[in-house]
């Protein structure tokens, strides 16, 4: 049996007495589109930053490529943070920039970039999310919400990365444009070749966008399978989720006056 090429295995993070990952256990195979998804506040977020690194986990193992990426260091991990694009909630553009500097932000932070190249490639990314050459100059502040996803979506696969992380990648949107935005997503998982983790939290979103789907809750994995399998999964957690039912066995806590 191969090895998976993202396998995460008894992942924990705390915040002081705040055990939010608790032994997360979760593979996606190479060319995948995994989607998380999960209650809100249950780690979902949380745990892509912890793939990425950007988090330092406190037990377990995030091993890419058969490398356990906790050990990575200096131009190691530099690498392996340039094999990686991310969609932030959100777009997370900057303001300051206009559209093809947010697009090659990265590489315009090397020395030697060249401006020129860079403006090329970026225009060359903003095609492949559908946009028009001419957004590249434009700001954020000139851009739809849809118009700004497919820019943060250009963000993230400049340089064609082997791994792709999404966080609710069409939150916001409507049920039109996100279905727009899925399907542009998983054409570019499979233009490229890279292997994605998405986080959303629209169910029919979800099933759309993934080959597998995994739900987080209580700071584990509790369910793993095929996205068209989801719907008939028999985990009552999964299926409440689903149906966005208020009684069930997720106890979502509200506070009154």
């Amino acid at each position: 049996m191969t090895e998976p090429f993202i396998r995460i295995s008894g992942l924990t993070k705390s915040f002081g007495a705040k055990h939010v990952l608790k032994g997360v256990d979760l593979h996606v195979e190479e060319g995948e589109s995994m989607v998380l998804i999960g209650t809100s506040g249950s780690g979902k977020t949380l745990l892509l930053k912890c793939v990425l690194g950007l988090i330092p986990v406190d037990k377990g193992k995030v091993v890419v490529g058969g490398e356990d990426t906790a050990r990575f260091k200096g131009d190691k991990r530099d690498a392996f943070i340039a094999r990686t694009g991310m969609l932030f909630q959100r777009s997370g553009l900057f303001d300051s920039l206009s559209t093809w500097e947010n697009i090659g932000f990265r590489a315009l932070q090397e020395s030697d970039a060249d401006r020129d190249q860079v403006r090329h490639a970026a225009i060359d990314k903003l095609v492949m999310v559908g946009l028009d050459p001419h957004v590249a100059d434009l700001s954020p502040a000139e851009l739809s919400g849809g118009m700004q996803k497919r820019v943060g979506i250009a963000r993230a696969i400049f340089g064609d990365p082997e791994i792709l992380l999404l966080d609710e990648p069409t939150a916001g949107l409507d049920p039109i444009m996100s279905n727009v935005i899925n399907d542009l997503i998983l054409d570019l998982v499979r233009q490229i070749g890279c292997t994605a983790i998405s986080i959303d939290s629209d169910m029919a979103g979800a099933e759309r966008l993934g080959d597998k789907v995994a739900m987080l809750h209580d700071g584990k994995i509790i369910w793993h399978g095929p996205a068209d399998k989801m719907t008939g999964s028999g985990n009552d957690y999964v299926d409440q989720l689903v149906h966005s039912r208020a009684d069930g066995p997720i106890d979502m806590p509200v506070t009154t006056p």
